[in-house]
Protein backbone atom coordinates (compact mmCIF):
# COMPACT_ATOMS: atom_id res chain seq x y z
CA UNK A 1 0.00 0.00 0.00
CA UNK A 2 2.91 2.50 1.15
CA UNK A 3 4.26 1.73 -2.64
CA UNK A 4 1.33 2.21 -4.53
CA UNK A 5 1.12 5.81 -2.25
CA UNK A 6 4.41 6.71 -3.19
CA UNK A 7 3.70 5.40 -6.85
CA UNK A 8 1.09 8.18 -6.81
CA UNK A 9 2.20 10.89 -5.60
CA UNK A 10 4.96 10.60 -8.11
CA UNK A 11 2.60 10.80 -11.05
CA UNK A 12 1.10 13.56 -9.42
CA UNK A 13 3.76 15.18 -8.98
CA UNK A 14 5.33 14.94 -12.16
CA UNK A 15 1.90 15.55 -14.05
CA UNK A 16 1.49 19.10 -11.98
CA UNK A 17 5.33 20.28 -12.50
CA UNK A 18 5.52 19.56 -15.80
CA UNK A 19 1.98 19.78 -17.03
CA UNK A 20 1.95 23.54 -15.69
CA UNK A 21 4.90 24.76 -16.97
CA UNK A 22 3.96 23.01 -20.51
CA UNK A 23 0.75 25.06 -20.99
CA UNK A 24 2.16 27.88 -19.59
CA UNK A 25 4.82 28.36 -22.03
CA UNK A 26 2.06 27.19 -24.61
CA UNK A 27 -0.22 29.81 -23.26
CA UNK A 28 2.26 32.63 -23.58
CA UNK A 29 2.32 32.15 -27.45
CA UNK A 30 6.09 34.06 -27.84
CA UNK A 31 9.33 33.68 -26.27
CA UNK A 32 9.78 35.82 -23.45
CA UNK A 33 12.47 38.54 -23.23
CA UNK A 34 13.84 37.61 -20.05
CA UNK A 35 15.26 33.70 -22.17
CA UNK A 36 16.26 35.78 -24.64
CA UNK A 37 18.82 38.18 -22.77
CA UNK A 38 20.05 35.04 -20.63
CA UNK A 39 21.39 33.90 -23.85
CA UNK A 40 22.38 37.35 -25.70
CA UNK A 41 25.93 37.31 -24.47
CA UNK A 42 26.63 33.51 -25.07
CA UNK A 43 27.27 31.10 -28.18
CA UNK A 44 23.64 30.26 -27.66
CA UNK A 45 22.35 33.36 -28.07
CA UNK A 46 23.39 32.61 -31.60
CA UNK A 47 21.30 29.86 -31.96
CA UNK A 48 17.86 30.07 -33.29
CA UNK A 49 16.23 30.99 -29.41
CA UNK A 50 12.40 30.71 -30.40
CA UNK A 51 13.16 27.10 -31.08
CA UNK A 52 14.77 26.24 -27.70
CA UNK A 53 11.82 27.71 -25.92
CA UNK A 54 9.17 25.84 -28.16
CA UNK A 55 11.44 22.09 -27.80
CA UNK A 56 11.58 22.57 -23.63
CA UNK A 57 7.75 23.66 -23.72
CA UNK A 58 7.12 20.39 -26.38
CA UNK A 59 9.54 17.84 -24.20
CA UNK A 60 7.82 19.10 -20.85
CA UNK A 61 4.16 18.03 -22.47
CA UNK A 62 5.89 15.00 -23.12
CA UNK A 63 7.31 13.93 -20.39
CA UNK A 64 3.73 15.23 -18.54
CA UNK A 65 1.59 12.88 -21.54
CA UNK A 66 3.91 10.01 -20.23
CA UNK A 67 2.64 11.00 -16.66
CA UNK A 68 -1.01 11.34 -17.66
CA UNK A 69 -1.03 8.30 -19.39
CA UNK A 70 0.53 6.16 -16.10
CA UNK A 71 -2.21 7.99 -14.33
CA UNK A 72 -4.82 6.39 -16.90
CA UNK A 73 -3.11 2.87 -16.97
CA UNK A 74 -3.03 2.53 -13.50
CA UNK A 75 0.58 1.83 -13.21
CA UNK A 76 0.40 1.92 -9.46
CA UNK A 77 -1.45 -1.27 -9.32
CA UNK A 78 0.31 -3.89 -8.69
CA UNK A 79 -0.42 -5.95 -11.46
CA UNK A 80 0.47 -3.41 -14.17
CA UNK A 81 3.88 -2.39 -15.73
CA UNK A 82 5.49 0.68 -14.67
CA UNK A 83 6.65 1.50 -18.42
CA UNK A 84 5.45 5.06 -19.01
CA UNK A 85 6.54 5.98 -15.17
CA UNK A 86 9.93 5.13 -15.38
CA UNK A 87 9.74 6.38 -18.99
CA UNK A 88 8.72 9.83 -17.61
CA UNK A 89 11.03 9.88 -14.69
CA UNK A 90 13.81 9.69 -17.51
CA UNK A 91 12.64 12.50 -19.76
CA UNK A 92 12.20 14.48 -17.00
CA UNK A 93 15.87 13.72 -15.82
CA UNK A 94 16.70 14.49 -19.53
CA UNK A 95 14.66 18.03 -19.24
CA UNK A 96 16.98 19.22 -15.89
CA UNK A 97 20.06 18.36 -17.64
CA UNK A 98 18.82 20.10 -20.80
CA UNK A 99 18.29 23.31 -18.62
CA UNK A 100 21.27 22.71 -15.96
CA UNK A 101 23.40 22.61 -19.91
CA UNK A 102 21.64 26.13 -20.65
CA UNK A 103 22.26 27.71 -17.13
CA UNK A 104 25.91 26.69 -16.95
CA UNK A 105 26.74 27.96 -20.30
CA UNK A 106 24.74 31.40 -19.31
CA UNK A 107 26.38 31.71 -16.08
CA UNK A 108 23.33 31.10 -14.09
CA UNK A 109 25.28 28.58 -11.59
CA UNK A 110 22.48 28.68 -9.01
CA UNK A 111 19.97 27.84 -11.64
CA UNK A 112 22.38 25.19 -12.90
CA UNK A 113 22.44 23.84 -9.30
CA UNK A 114 19.18 23.62 -8.58
CA UNK A 115 18.65 21.65 -12.25
CA UNK A 116 21.35 19.44 -11.10
CA UNK A 117 19.50 18.43 -7.67
CA UNK A 118 15.74 18.17 -9.65
CA UNK A 119 18.00 15.71 -12.57
CA UNK A 120 19.44 14.23 -9.56
CA UNK A 121 16.14 13.34 -8.00
CA UNK A 122 13.87 12.53 -11.51
CA UNK A 123 17.08 10.19 -11.54
CA UNK A 124 16.31 8.50 -8.06
CA UNK A 125 12.63 8.82 -8.28
CA UNK A 126 13.01 6.25 -11.61
CA UNK A 127 15.09 4.28 -9.28
CA UNK A 128 12.39 3.70 -6.91
CA UNK A 129 9.81 3.32 -9.06
CA UNK A 130 11.71 0.03 -11.18
CA UNK A 131 12.32 -1.28 -8.41
CA UNK A 132 8.97 -0.86 -6.52
CA UNK A 133 7.50 -4.17 -4.78
CA UNK A 134 4.49 -5.34 -6.75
Amino acid sequence: MQAQAFHILVIVLFVATFGEASLSKLAGRETPEWFRNQFKDTWMGKLPLPLMWWSIALMELAVAGLFVTAGVRMEFQANVANTFTEWGCLGAMFIFISLLFGQRVSLDYAGAANSFFYASFSGALWYFILNLPK
